[in-house]
C-alpha cells in the first residue's frame, strides 16, 4: 500500500506559515493585553471598597509573554483569604482564575 501526497503550492504554503509565524507574536500580546484589561476590571469589580486604596492596589500587566496580577497593600492578603477575626472577601484568587480561563479560551479560539 502506497500513499502518495502532492501540495500543488509548495512554495505559497512555505510563505502562509511564514506569515503566520511572524504575525503570531502580535496575536498573542493583544490577546494578553485584552484578558488583562478585563481581568482588572473583573478584580476591581470584586474588591471590597472603603478608602479605595485596596482597590486602587490592584495591577494586572502584561510584559513580552508574561502577565503579572498583583496589588501590595499591606492587608490585601488579609482581606482576599480573611483572618481569624475577618471573614475573607475574595477579590484576587477569583481575577486570577477568570484571567486564565480567558486567556485559554482566547487562545484556543484563536489559534486552535
Amino acid at each position: 500500500m502506497e500513499i502518495e501526497i502532492q501540495i500543488a503550492d509548495f512554495e505559497g504554503l512555505i510563505q502562509s506559515v511564514q506569515d503566520m509565524a511572524e504575525k503570531l507574536p502580535d496575536i498573542i500580546n493583544e490577546i494578553m493585553t485584552n484578558d488583562a484589561s478585563d481581568g482588572k476590571a473583573y478584580m476591581d469589580s470584586l474588591t471590597p471598597v472603603r478608602s479605595g486604596r485596596l482597590r486602587d492596589g490592584n495591577v494586572v500587566e502584561v510584559t513580552g509573554t508574561e502577565l503579572t496580577v498583583s496589588n501590595e497593600v499591606p492587608y490585601a492578603a488579609d482581606v482576599n483569604y480573611g483572618t481569624r477575626y475577618m471573614a475573607p472577601r475574595p477579590f484576587y484568587d477569583p481575577a486570577v482564575d477568570y484571567i486564565g480561563r480567558q486567556l485559554e479560551h482566547d487562545f484556543e479560539r484563536s489559534l486552535g
